[in-house]
Formats: structure tokens, C-alpha cells, sequence
């Protein structure tokens, strides 16, 4: 084990995001907010061009990365999308009973998505690994129409979730806390997952503001249309969407940054 991974190990991951998550969404006096906010700006080359409000009306730096962006900014281009701006670090398609986390690393495809089903209805089907950075628009939007039956949440570890853990952290996607959207769109099912992360200090889900850590099942189901909103990192992490084999998602899908409305078919 090498001293970086030893000292994450050392390190109470969950009381450290929770204090971050409260740090940054503290609003201190004026010239302190005002100070953190453009030094946060300005530290990860944010684009306020396109952000609703102009950079001094934060008052922390949690309200500026849960910022929204200006009304057509992320115009929806396609039938299935692009749900986050980030950087979409794999795409795979689901065989076996695993999915690949990085070279050399794998993780339980039932474990994951908590489901002794999942292999039977996702085999075949596309996985996509979206990564957020700092700098990133961290609302996550709905990639293609559907109604919400099912949220899952999962409670877990917080292991960062950047290039160093995702290779070296075995299972790491099993580990860490994470939210489970379960999908039922026309043509057939998808589930989208928001995974947590050191300093996440919490996630909420748009489609239902009184969410709260929980499982939930939706009787009727939720209705989503495609570039719905539909949830906030309240600091930085992962999406990964599962879509099953029925869906006609194109075999070439290019790995690389994205953003929210980019067209995938």
C-alpha cells in the first residue's frame, strides 16, 4: 500500500466531507464571502458567462458550485443525451456480471445497483462513466424521457473519486454512497447513479425536493422528459448511467469532456 492510499485510509472521510459541505456553504461576513467566492472563481477558471447570476451575488461558495445557468445555455440536441458536463471517462458495454472501473479494476454489476436482477436486465446493455471536476456545472440533468419508479439510496464510504482512486481503489464504485434512479423510458430501462465522493457534502434530487437519504418507491411513477433537471452534487463526483440492451444507443460513443444536451442519438 503506498502512503498516499495509507493516508486515506487514516483520514474520516465522511466527517471531513461533511465539514467541507458545511464550510462552503457557511455565508460569512461580506468581504470574507466575497474573497472566497472570486478566489474559488477564479482558482478553478469557472465560466460565469454563462451562469444565471453574476459572480458577486454568491455568498459562498457552495451556493456558486450549485449554480444554474443562464436560460439557454444547455439547449437539449438529441433524443438521448449527455446528462452532466464533465468528462465521460468510459463507456462499456455491460457483459458478464461486472463493469470495468479502470484497467486491472472491476466491480459487481448486482452490488453496485444493489439488485440480485440487475445482471439478467442490464446484460448487453451500455454503461456510462461520467466524471465532474471543480470547475463543472455540478446539476445533473434527465439523458432521455422516462418515468421514476424506484430511488435507492445506498449508504456508504466517501473514497475520492479522481484518476489516483479510480485505479488503484479496488470495488471503488461499490464502496462509496450513492443514489439510484431507477428509469422506465419507451424503450425499456435505464438507471442513472450519482455517486459520492470526499467532500460531496450531500446530494438532493430535483424531480422530488423532499428526498431525503431514503428509499423510495414512486406509485404513480414520476414523469422526466429528456434535459429535465434531475439532481445537485453539492460539491464534486460521479455519474455512471446503466442503459439496458433495448435502448439504440450508438456503438461509437466518443470518451471526452461533454456537456448537458450534447446529442448522443
Amino acid at each position: 500500500m503506498s502512503w498516499v492510499n495509507y493516508l486515506l485510509y487514516l483520514i474520516p472521510k465522511k466527517h471531513l466531507s461533511h465539514l467541507v459541505g458545511w464550510l462552503v456553504h457557511l455565508r460569512l461576513p461580506a468581504p470574507f464571502s466575497q474573497w472566497s467566492v472570486k478566489w474559488f472563481q477564479k482558482h478553478y477558471k469557472i465560466n460565469m458567462e454563462e451562469a444565471e447570476k453574476p459572480l458577486s451575488e454568491y455568498q459562498s461558495i457552495g451556493e456558486l458550485f450549485v449554480r444554474r445557468l443562464k436560460a439557454g445555455a444547455r439547449p437539449v440536441c438529441g433524443e438521448i443525451i449527455h446528462p452532466v458536463d464533465g468528462v465521460l471517462t468510459l463507456k462499456q458495454k455491460v457483459t458478464g456480471s461486472s463493469l470495468i472501473q479502470a484497467k486491472g479494476k472491476s466491480f459487481s454489476l448486482n452490488q453496485f445497483l444493489k439488485s440480485e436482477e440487475a445482471n439478467d436486465l442490464f446484460g448487453d446493455g451500455i454503461s456510462l462513466t461520467y466524471y465532474l471536476c471543480p470547475r463543472d456545472y455540478h446539476r445533473t440533468h434527465v439523458p432521455l424521457s422516462a418515468e421514476i419508479f424506484k430511488v435507492q439510496y445506498v449508504k456508504g464510504a466517501l473514497w475520492p473519486v479522481n484518476t489516483w482512486s479510480v485505479h488503484h481503489q479496488e470495488g471503488l464504485f461499490v464502496k462509496n454512497e450513492r443514489v439510484i434512479v431507477w428509469c422506465q423510458s419507451s424503450y425499456g430501462m435505464y438507471v442513472y447513479v450519482m455517486v459520492g465522493a470526499t467532500n460531496v457534502g450531500k446530494i438532493t434530487l430535483s424531480f422530488d425536493p423532499h428526498w431525503k437519504n431514503q428509499d423510495q418507491v414512486y406509485q404513480p411513477p414520476f414523469p422526466v422528459k429528456t434535459g429535465d433537471e434531475m439532481g445537485v452534487f453539492h460539491m464534486g463526483s460521479t455519474v455512471i448511467v446503466i442503459y439496458d440492451k433495448n435502448h439504440p444507443l450508438p456503438s461509437e460513443i466518443h470518451e471526452g469532456p461533454v456537456k448537458v444536451g450534447e446529442k448522443i442519438i
